[in-house]
């Protein structure tokens, strides 16, 4: 099992390395690079992921990193001053959601 890991791993990589010196090039984010290399190893790709169970697990671990980094970049007082507008256009973000999801199962006969 630790072997189809590394193999998965060391695959992802050098698929994700070239897209990243692509996307570098043009100044996009690294991270979309990651998540294309990963969409086109993957299983709905072309497949060259062996065990996808593993993988997860360490996808689980990168989000947990992801959200403890967000964390060290986060500013209270930065979002206490712009806190009016942060709900107004959270609340607008998820009034107008709500009500693009209920037109939609409306529309097709959903209760």
């Amino acid at each position: 099992m630790v072997h189809h890991l590394i193999k998965d791993l060391t695959l992802l990589l050098l698929v994700a390395l070239p897209i990243n010196i692509a996307f570098h090039r043009v100044k996009l984010p690294s991270v979309m690079g990651y998540l294309i290399a990963g969409v086109l190893i993957g299983p709905h790709g072309l497949r060259m992921i062996s065990n996808v169970s593993s993988v997860k697990e360490l996808a689980e671990i990168g989000v947990v990193l992801l959200l403890f980094v967000i964390g060290l970049e986060f500013s209270l007082g930065r979002l206490l001053k712009n806190l009016g507008s942060v709900l107004g256009v959270g609340g607008l973000q998820l009034g107008l959601t709500t009500i693009f999801v209920w037109f939609i199962f409306k529309t097709i006969g959903f209760q």
